[in-house]
């Protein structure tokens, strides 16, 4: 299986740090070897259907829209999918190591950007950074991941019907918890991941589809640094 070739990065414009933020992924990406970035326009509903809120819902059709336009790949292909937010704490260099040296490994979802890999044991060094774990669980967290096209367009199948599933079926779940029960549903669905996270999140930019309350991104920044202007630059290698 060869490495990513092709990237959606899912963006809605509006915060001038998550745009500044997009303009770096597409060249660190490219400088990782994704030969094709492009940027997703997210979807706006007009209504939070049976999600939590907007912004919820929104990112479920988001995500799902572009696993469907990766489905359309060839034989063995894989596509990348990142949210406007991530934030590459890795250098180039070292993404395109974790996607070639995952090429040879079977997966179906290849988590290298997340936010919690407490259940990883990443302190354990029988573990180890460079390590790819097989995901069994709940996974927090999608600003970068792999798909490959094989069987995805059944996956995709499943993932667009969730939705309409009662609560008690697993319906009304956010993309997080509709891969855990994809997964679930269908053992054969192989989900990897570093045991080392490449990428982390913007502290403290708000949603554009569900406002966060100021105290609440106050904290947010106060528990991670923040990334300014200087640190993207940086990143980028400008």
């Amino acid at each position: 299986m060869a490495m990513p070739r092709r990237a959606y990065v899912i963006h809605i414009p509006g915060d001038t740090r998550r745009e500044r933020n997009v303009e770096v992924l597409v060249d660190l990406l490219g400088a990782a070897g994704v030969a094709t970035v492009e940027v997703f326009d997210g979807i706006r509903p007009a209504d939070a259907g049976q999600m939590e809120s907007v912004g919820e819902w929104g990112c479920y059709l988001s995500h799902v829209a572009c696993l469907r336009l990766a489905s359309d790949g060839a034989a063995g292909s894989s596509t990348l999918i990142l949210e406007d937010d991530a934030v590459l704490d890795a250098g180039p260099d070292e993404l395109r190591s974790v996607l070639e040296r995952s090429a040879t490994l079977p997966w179906d979802f290849l988590h290298v950007g997340y936010l919690d890999n407490g259940f990883f044991r990443a302190w354990d060094r029988s573990v180890g950074r460079d390590r790819f774990v097989e995901i069994k669980g709940a996974l927090l967290g999608l600003q970068c991941y792999g798909v490959r096209a094989d069987g995805l367009a059944a996956r995709c199948d499943f993932l667009e019907a969730l939705p309409e599933r009662s609560p008690l079926d697993g319906g009304a779940a956010g993309i997080d918890g509709a891969y855990c029960e994809l997964a679930w549903r269908g053992p054969a669905t192989v989900r990897r991941a570093p045991a080392r996270s490449l990428f982390r999140q913007i502290a403290g930019v708000k949603s554009n589809l569900r406002p966060s309350p100021l105290p609440q991104r106050a904290k947010e920044i106060v528990r991670s640094a923040v990334v300014d202007n200087k640190t993207i630059r940086r990143l980028a290698g400008r």
